[in-house]
């Protein structure tokens, strides 16, 4: 009955939970994408604070003393988020269609590589070189493939 009696603890903190009405308070599906935007970019290299990349999400208002790429990689980045969650919400199969779409809005201001397309030439960064571009269009459709089966219970549920 030990089982049964924490069940009950949860369900009852659970319910005391949900009356104070915190999560009213809180739009958590913006603050996750601000946060995942602010994390993603700044692997990239932006320099923008997580306070910088909200204020810029909110009110639209550019990091000041920061380079411009900077902050168009954010609100790139942002905008391809809520363009694939929105996607993933309407149960839209994933398709190479849709990850170009992705990739073009995340990089719409900053220009890098060729927008929306898939890469057609070797890469070699250093002594590192990638998967052949040849091999990109298979294994991207297998990709697809493997996302949209099943297609429920997606991490950005709650985003």
């Amino acid at each position: 009955m030990e089982i049964d009696d924490d069940f009950d603890e949860i369900d009852g903190l659970l319910k005391e939970y949900r009356s104070l009405q915190i999560s009213d308070a809180i739009n958590y599906a913006l603050f996750n994408r601000i946060a995942i935007t602010f994390h993603s970019t700044a692997l990239e290299g932006s320099s923008l604070t997580q306070v910088e990349t909200e204020v810029l999400i909110e009110s639209g208002y550019p990091a000041k003393d920061k380079p411009l790429n900077h902050n168009n990689m954010a609100k790139d980045h942002y905008d391809a988020l809520v363009f694939a969650c929105k996607e993933t919400k309407e149960n839209r199969p994933i398709t190479p269609k849709i990850i170009q779409e992705i990739n073009a809005r995340a990089m719409k201001c900053t220009g890098w590589g060729k927008i929306g397309s898939l890469r057609k030439e070797y890469e070699v960064v250093g002594e590192d070189t990638y998967l052949s571009y040849k091999k990109i269009p298979a294994l991207l459709n297998k990709l697809c493939i493997k996302a949209n089966y099943p297609n429920k219970g997606h991490a950005t549920d709650n985003l």
